[in-house]
């Protein structure tokens, strides 16, 4: 298994006192090896729980205030099914 650099020093205590026994150790490393394994439907399972450490989550739709206005700011849809399911709710609501 892979270790990470000496110098990264772990915020989270319990990590800390699981490096001490194990170092090195990192739940994101375990979770990379899964994402390798024969079986699809681990590698899928593990992919997904380490998704959010990679890349953010996108927003649809999001909200942003200060004291006078609220904006709702909606998100351009590319993937023409979804463009085309997108207008279609468009046509209802207006």
């Amino acid at each position: 298994m892979s270790t990470l650099p000496a110098t990264t020093k772990p915020k989270n205590k319990l990590l800390s006192m699981i490096r001490d026994k194990h170092p090195g150790f990192h739940p994101a490393l375990i979770l990379a090896e899964l994402a390798l394994d024969e079986d699809k439907s681990i590698q899928l399972k593990a992919a997904k729980a380490l998704l959010p450490y990679i890349e953010p989550q996108l927003k649809s739709i999001e909200v942003i205030s200060d004291k006078n206005y609220v904006y709702l700011l909606k998100m351009p849809v590319t993937h023409p099914r979804l463009l085309r399911q997108s207008q279609k709710t468009h046509q209802k609501l207006t």
